[in-house]
């Protein structure tokens, strides 16, 4: 939702209905969405469970030289669920 700086209730009540209208996702979520697939995707493609490759030895060695993060924003990412980021 957006936010008017602006008293007026017409404005305001515009801007939020335009808001609501608009079903599509914000342009920063998209790339956002975007990365992630992408950082996905390497750890599927890297992660082995029987040949001792953790999420760890994958951040360090895969991830972190390209998509610069921490470990515990690696883990949320990995753990979100495959349905809520959206394919664009």
């Amino acid at each position: 939702m957006c936010i008017a700086f602006t008293q007026n209730p017409i404005l305001v009540t515009a801007i939020t209905t335009f808001a609501k209208r608009n079903n599509e996702m914000p342009y920063n979520k998209n790339n956002k969405h975007k990365k992630w697939r992408l950082i996905i995707d390497i750890v599927n493609r890297e992660y082995v469970p029987d040949v001792g490759m953790t999420y760890k030895k994958i951040f360090k060695k895969h991830v972190y030289p390209i998509y610069p993060m921490s470990y515990h924003t690696f883990m949320k990412i990995i753990n979100e669920p495959i349905k809520n980021i959206k394919k664009k």
